[in-house]
């Protein structure tokens, strides 16, 4: 927790996801969620985002795509045998149903996804938000949930990915914004951990330098984004951002045009205002309406 005089730095601007635009979308390395409503012509693109308590290590939430199934207000909340098991093995005992209520952990909204026991809901406990506390679902702010519960329909494209990683250009620049890389677990029916993989969905390898792996990550992505347009980058900055991982842009490199106008190190490294960047250059929406929750 920060102290008295300690300085606090959010994010107020996100590069989004390298993914169709349609429904929601949620990144789970950067525990956060983003919805794009159906585009209606000649409207502006909006987006909706919102920070997430996501699953922690050993209950990770899975890399699916699915569909909202249900919706439902003031859930009930049945524990399944795997939470059960872990509750009984702690010697705090559940029971089979938890009425809704203060006490009720899915808060009072849930939307139902087409995975089997995964939602994404509302919490009783708010300071998990942003946090690893979950058994696999998603948990959104009460007050987010209660907005996105209303926005979203049955039938609403739900896309989770891991995206530890994202890079996007706008006037010129191009910016790397970098999370910490999750590992994940499987569990058996019995709840039993099987398995453990990294961001990548590879088995754990203790003997390798993970952040060697993640960079490697990095210089690929930004190969990719900058095949069509010539950049110059500053791979000493790229590596110090994916390395320290503060999920804030940071300007890592500079289109050829506009170096030969600018002082092209007085921009990179600099995490100006402005608006949510596009991952493809040549995909950028100029009058997207960008719409934040709370952060």
């Amino acid at each position: 927790m920060p102290e008295d005089g300690d300085v606090v730095q959010l994010p107020s601007r996100f590069i989004l996801p390298n993914v169709p635009r349609n429904g929601l979308v949620l990144n789970i390395p950067e525990m956060r969620l983003y919805y794009f409503p159906p585009h209606k012509k000649g409207e502006p693109v909006e987006v909706f985002t919102y920070p997430l308590g996501v699953g922690r290590e050993g209950w990770a939430t899975p890399y699916k795509k699915t569909r909202i199934v249900g919706k439902k207000k003031h859930p009930d909340w049945r524990p399944p045998k795997s939470i059960l098991k872990e509750h009984e093995e702690a010697g705090d005992p559940l029971p089979k149903v938890v009425k809704a209520g203060p006490d009720n952990p899915l808060g009072d909204y849930a939307l139902r996804l087409g995975l089997p026991a995964y939602l994404i809901h509302g919490t009783n406990k708010p300071w998990g938000i942003g946090m690893r506390v979950s058994h696999g679902c998603i948990r959104l702010y009460p007050e987010d949930i209660a907005e996105l519960f209303y926005k979203v329909k049955v039938g609403t494209k739900v896309n989770i990915i891991n995206n530890p990683y994202k890079i996007g250009g706008a006037d010129g620049v191009l910016y790397l914004e970098a999370h910490p890389p999750l590992t994940t677990a499987t569990r058996d029916e019995n709840g039993d951990v099987v398995e453990s993989i990294d961001a990548y969905g590879k088995p754990i390898n203790r003997s390798v330098d993970y952040g060697n792996v993640n960079f490697t990550q990095v210089v690929e992505m930004i190969v990719a984004s900058t095949d069509e347009d010539e950049y110059i980058i500053d791979w000493g900055m790229a590596k110090i951002v994916s390395t320290e991982a503060r999920g804030i842009p940071v300007a890592i490199g500079i289109s050829v045009a506009k170096e030969n106008g600018t002082n092209g190190r007085e921009i990179i490294g600099q995490a100006e205002e402005g608006e949510s960047l596009s991952l493809k250059l040549d995909t950028a929406i100029d009058d997207t309406g960008i719409t934040k929750g709370p952060e």
